[in-house]
């Protein structure tokens, strides 16, 4: 592959980063348009090595084949990747720190979608074990949290939050962080309505959920209109706890 063709523009697809060898220095990896994968391992002087390869067997890694996330999803000090595809496919790649991967894949089943239109993941080690997890937020109004086993699977335990709270498609923006230090992962959730959900993860596949305004200086009139009709005041805290049931995977080796 000469220099001169490696295409790293616009319409060349996609990069994720992590530390994928384990050595401390951020990497890179850059799936293209073309079906190749290119690992560029950081030298810390401002250069790359970059290794590349294409997965083969039909697996497809272009435009159109949904989404990766990163994340050390078994707990060994070299950061992975999880692949969403189009087809409902989850494909985890556990990175050897070579430049290579091992690539399991599974369908959730039951009828689970994980493709382009079921909305939103966020990553984080939700139950403390050093594990990277995964939370799946769908177009209709479920939470899945997917506590990592290690080993290439999930288990899988899905909640409603209920009462009206909104997690779809378009209720705006969720980031993650250990927001109480305990070690655990949690979430906060910005609102369309201008409200703060705090959701401190209890480390069993549920959340405590705190709930703000930051008040009328922080607010939009219609926020303000539609939060004082329906609670007559500019400022209200709640606490909330999910429970949820448990979905299984099928894993395809």
């Amino acid at each position: 592959m000469g220099e001169s063709k490696y295409g790293v523009g616009v319409n060349n697809y996609r990069y994720e980063t992590g530390d994928f060898n384990g050595d401390g220095k951020t990497d890179l990896v850059h799936f293209d348009v073309n079906n190749y994968v290119h690992l560029w391992h950081s030298n810390g002087d401002g250069s790359f090595s970059i290794k590349s390869f294409t997965p083969g067997g039909g697996y497809g890694v272009g435009v159109n084949n949904y989404r990766y996330e990163t994340g050390d999803f078994n707990g060994d000090g070299k950061t992975d990747l999880v692949h969403f595809d189009v087809n409902n496919y989850v494909h985890l790649w556990h990175s050897n720190g070579d430049g290579s991967f091992s690539i399991k894949s599974f369908t959730p089943g039951g009828g689970y979608g994980v493709g382009v239109n079921n909305y939103r993941y966020e990553t984080g080690d939700f139950n403390g074990d050093g594990k990277t997890d995964l939370v799946h937020f769908d177009v209709n109004n479920y939470v899945h949290l997917w506590h990592s086993n290690g080993d290439g699977s999930f288990s899988i335990k899905s909640f409603t939050p209920g009462g009206g709270y909104g997690v779809g498609v378009n209720n705006y923006r969720y980031e993650t962080g250990d927001f109480n230090g305990d070690g655990k992962t949690d979430l906060v959730h910005f609102d369309v309505n201008n409200y703060v959900h705090l959701w401190h993860s209890n480390g069993d596949g549920s959340f405590s959920i705190k709930s703000f305004t930051p008040g009328p200086e922080f607010l939009t009139k219609s926020a303000i209109a539609k939060h004082r009709s329906l609670t007559g005041s500019g400022f209200e805290q709640s606490d909330r706890r999910f429970p949820q049931p448990t979905v299984c995977c099928q894993i395809l080796n």
